[in-house]
């Protein structure tokens, strides 16, 4: 459902993935796939953005942000919404 499940062409990408690995955590272990990944994305960006960070999770992806943005700005507030989901990690779930 996540990929459009009316959609041929997608639904033929995601069966070609799935023929490789159906789940790999790429931050639990070392992996040819992410790396090769981290180096395209780092092609095409200014050269001022020289690294690569990826997570398992939206939930560690949300406390990553808090983090460099508190680290960046010396700043300890963050403005979030209402009702709205962050991930159930503690600095997430804190908004």
């Amino acid at each position: 459902m996540n990929f459009g499940y009316s959609n041929k062409s997608v639904i033929d990408a995601v069966r070609k993935q799935m023929s490789k690995a159906s789940h790999v955590a790429f931050t639990d272990f070392y992996a040819e796939a992410p790396v090769k990944f981290a180096k395209r994305i780092l092609s095409v960006l200014p050269k001022d953005y020289n690294n690569a960070f990826f997570t398992n999770s939206g939930a560690e992806t949300i406390e990553q942000a808090m983090k460099l943005s508190r680290h960046y700005t010396k700043r300890k507030y963050f403005l979030s919404f209402f009702n709205s989901f962050h991930g159930r990690t503690y600095g997430a779930l804190s908004l």
